[in-house]
């Protein structure tokens, strides 16, 4: 986790979206920042400069799991079947590189479940419990 996240964590306080974006300038090489940016614009319905921002962390480290987490979940927002497809990936990719990633584990469960294959998405749902037992809303997720 970045400096600049652990600090806003500490003090309860989101960035906004301008302070994401500066965070971004002063560190161009970091994939984060620039994965974070696109969390950020997804946020305020931003979705195609959320790609742009995280497809710009992916291209400066292909193997960076949060950005495929971050990538799928904005295309879990552009709905759709094609969109949701690559979303799964997106998120299975993310587990691959990161087995410790519980979100990106639930993230696929809900990206399947919107595709309609429910029981996949209950394994999904399954293996974020399994890596993080406190994990709130995988359960909610599991009904």
């Amino acid at each position: 986790m970045s400096a600049f996240l652990l600090l806003t964590c500490l003090y309860a306080q989101v960035p906004t979206l301008e302070e994401f974006e500066r965070h971004r300038q002063l560190h161009p090489d970091d994939p984060g920042a620039h994965s974070n940016y696109g969390a950020a614009l997804r946020s305020v319905g931003r979705y195609s400069e959320a790609l742009d921002a995280i497809d710009e962390a992916l291209r400066l480290d292909p193997d960076y799991a949060r950005g495929h987490n971050n990538r799928g979940n904005v295309l879990q927002s552009l709905g759709g079947t094609e969109r949701l497809e690559q979303a799964v990936a997106a998120h299975a990719r993310a587990s691959e590189l990161d087995a410790s990633l519980h979100t990106a584990h639930n993230n696929r469960g809900n990206a399947l479940r919107s595709l309609g294959r429910l029981d996949e998405a209950v394994e999904a749902f399954r293996a974020a419990i399994a890596i993080n037992a406190e994990f709130g809303p995988a359960y909610s997720n599991l009904g």
